[in-house]
């Protein structure tokens, strides 16, 4: 209401709204987030901004197991931000999705992705993903039982970390 009250663009509208609805994504309020990011999608306009509002959809569906629509827009997040542009975007969206392979145990899928996210930060010079997508390697070949590539890409992500000085991604 306060977007509507106060902005007339609508992308402002949609941001703001989405926003709202990644607070209660953060609170596990996952109804609440819902209802506010799908709300979003018909107000923002820039690809940018889908692929964000889809990249939470896709968590929120896949916290609620409803996992093809997850899947669905995982992939929907990952075109909006290749058509924007985004390449920090694409590898987030990537990395959910191989999370979405992970939990089914689709494990060379979900490394295939997995090594596509990476090789986009490699090749887009987007270091301040190398830890999460060292963490995220790391629990997938602990999945798969494969302790030694577990430990070497835990081991790239504490050096990288300790590079970068970013301590958020230990938590």
């Amino acid at each position: 209401e306060i977007a509507e009250k106060y902005h007339h663009d609508n992308n402002v509208k949609g941001a703001l709204i989405g926003n709202i609805g990644n607070v209660f994504l953060r609170q596990g309020k996952y109804k609440e987030a819902l209802t506010y990011l799908e709300k979003s999608l018909g107000l923002i306009d820039d690809d940018i901004g889908m692929g964000e509002t889809f990249l939470h959809l896709g968590l929120i569906h896949f916290h609620e197991q409803d996992y093809e629509e997850a899947l669905h827009s995982f992939r929907k997040s990952y075109q909006f931000n290749q058509k924007g542009k985004d390449t920090k975007g694409m590898v987030l969206a990537l990395i959910e999705e191989g999370k979405y392979y992970d939990h089914f145990q689709k494990f060379r899928k979900a490394n295939y992705i997995y090594q596509k996210a990476y090789e986009l930060v490699k090749n887009n010079n987007i270091g301040s993903l190398l830890p999460s997508i060292f963490i995220t390697l790391a629990e997938h070949h602990q999945k798969r039982e494969n302790d030694s590539a577990a430990i070497n890409y835990g081991e790239q992500a504490l050096a990288e970390i300790e590079l970068q000085r970013n301590y958020d991604d230990l938590a």
